[in-house]
């Protein structure tokens, strides 16, 4: 990913995130970080885009549209429900990959002015993808789909060219 793709889509997807649209960049990166921290599953953390996703494409992506309806509340669902029951192996590397990646994605998009249409088009396609082999990364980018995640390269170009992240909690 270059230095000139990032400006361009900058200069194509230029905006600001409106209040709802922070919150559900807000949401995801809970779900990320829980993810990361071992909290829920990567299964569980796309089962959680998947449906905040899908109630957004009841609304054609108008997130204010579909808070102001009263189905969709990103701050309600801001909690994330701890995965009580691992019966399934640690998250692998490729997964943490991808969830940095994402993670890195929401943070460019919110530092840098860009639309929330970049989020929804770039881990909408991914989130769909995984949704097609029930969540499952390795099948997914394996030989037989061979698909590769858009948001590959983004935990290394979010830095890009703002400067570093501010230090959270």
């Amino acid at each position: 990913m270059t230095t000139a793709f990032t400006e361009r889509l900058k200069q194509q997807h230029v905006g600001n995130l409106s209040e709802g649209e922070q919150q559900v960049c807000a949401r995801f990166r809970d779900l990320i970080h829980a993810g990361l921290s071992g909290q829920i599953s990567f299964e569980h953390v796309l089962i959680g885009f998947w449906s905040d996703l899908s109630v957004l494409r009841e609304f054609n992506y108008d997130v204010d549209s579909a808070i102001a309806s009263g189905k969709f509340d990103p701050a309600a669902q801001k909690q994330v429900v701890v995965d009580k029951v691992r019966d399934h192996a640690q998250i692998s590397g490729a997964e943490v990959t991808f969830l940095e990646d994402s993670d890195g994605l929401i943070d460019w998009v919110t530092r840098n002015g860009v639309s929330f249409s970049v989020v929804l088009g770039i881990l909408g396609h991914d989130v769909s993808e995984l949704a097609r082999d029930d969540f499952d990364l390795e099948v997914t980018t394996g030989p037989k789909r061979c698909v590769f995640p858009k948001v590959t390269g983004w935990a290394k170009r979010n830095a890009e060219p703002v400067g570093e992240a501010d230090e959270q909690d």
